[in-house]
């Protein structure tokens, strides 16, 4: 039989941020007999029947000891009767060290799917003992390896199937961007508009819990101080979002070298990405409807939304089924799987 352990951090089609874990569950289990997954916090989900979900646990001290009991003798019965399984990390690189360790001994192929500009000492240890790095694109893991593989980002193309977006300039002056309120989301970039003679009101709606209230305070300043308004939406649910998200014409992001997924969903959804992430640019589809209007990319993510605005409303509409297109052929998350298990 073709099995597959899995590890990563939630199993929760409530969470805000890791719902997209369950898709990948459900697309690796089209291509093996058996998933087996780990995951550090369950709540709701529901898997294809081919797919064993168990919770690691953490939290306190106690919870924490426990986590590292229940890892080791789970490490034990993969070894004992899942001889030849492959392994995947899925942005969780603790595991791949432990129990990843153990499983390496043994001689387990193990992977390492990471997307995140932050390192440290765990990511290095970590990065020795699998044998394969998986990461979205060259800048989306913050050190060389020799075991990288760049397989692309990839979105459930069935969620957004129904995202159909229309001719409606109503929105032009609303740009959407989807994660928790952080320092790491680097709003400021989008708020700091260039002084171009323009008065026009722009709206920035944020959805995402908000997990540091005095950055949520300085963006909310810093966008009056601008002619900027910023609106804190919260988080939805994991099956509302490709309905908000064509609401809006204009995407920002302003992550700096990894891949944000929710600019991917975005752009499924007909949102047109502006960042100053070329690799990002690149994945979404952007940088070749930039070529298709014969314009050089303009530098930062205020030029990009500013240069798009400006445009007619035909223009843009043909803008957004263009990239729609593109990332359907080129950023689904069953490519992304295929792509992965051909090295795994």
């Amino acid at each position: 039989m073709k099995n597959l352990i899995v590890f990563n951090l939630e199993m929760d089609e409530e969470s805000f941020l890791l719902r997209s874990n369950i898709d990948w569950i459900e697309e690796l289990a089209k291509k093996y007999d058996k998933v087996i997954c780990f995951t550090v916090h369950l709540g709701i989900y529901n898997v294809p029947r081919n797919v064993e979900v168990h919770e690691i646990s953490g939290g306190s001290v106690a919870r924490r000891m426990y986590a590292l009991f229940y890892l080791g003798y789970s490490a034990a019965r993969i070894i004992m009767c899942f001889n030849g399984a492959k392994v995947l990390h899925h942005m969780i690189h603790s595991t791949a060290i432990y129990p990843g360790i153990l499983l390496k001994l043994f001689g387990f192929k193990q992977g390492l799917w990471y997307s995140h500009e932050v390192s440290g000492v765990q990511l290095q240890l970590a990065s020795k003992i699998v044998d394969y790095i998986f990461t979205p694109s060259s800048n989306s893991f913050p050190f060389s390896s020799h075991k990288l593989h760049v397989v692309g980002q990839g979105v459930k193309q069935s969620l957004f199937l129904n995202s159909n977006v229309s001719k409606s300039d109503d929105h032009v002056g609303k740009v959407v961007s989807v994660g928790r309120v952080s320092r790491i989301k680097r709003y400021e970039k989008f708020l700091n508009r260039e002084k171009n003679g323009t008065n026009a009101k722009v709206e920035l709606c944020i959805v995402g819990p908000i997990t540091n209230p005095e950055y949520a305070k300085e963006i909310a300043e810093l966008g009056v101080a601008n002619n900027i308004y910023v609106q804190f939406s919260g988080p939805l649910k994991r099956l509302e979002l490709p309905n908000f998200l064509k609401e809006f014409v204009f995407y920002f992001s302003g992550t700096n070298k990894g891949i944000d997924r929710a600019a991917l969903e975005a752009s499924f959804s007909g949102c047109l990405v502006v960042s100053d992430n070329l690799e990002l640019l690149l994945i979404t589809g952007m940088t070749e409807l930039w070529k298709n209007i014969g314009i050089d990319i303009p530098k930062t993510a205020w030029e990009q939304y500013a240069k798009l605005a400006s445009l007619d409303k035909d223009t843009l509409f043909a803008l957004r089924i263009l990239m729609i297109k593109y990332v359907c052929e080129h950023s689904s998350l069953d490519k992304v799987i295929e792509r992965i298990e051909s090295v795994l």
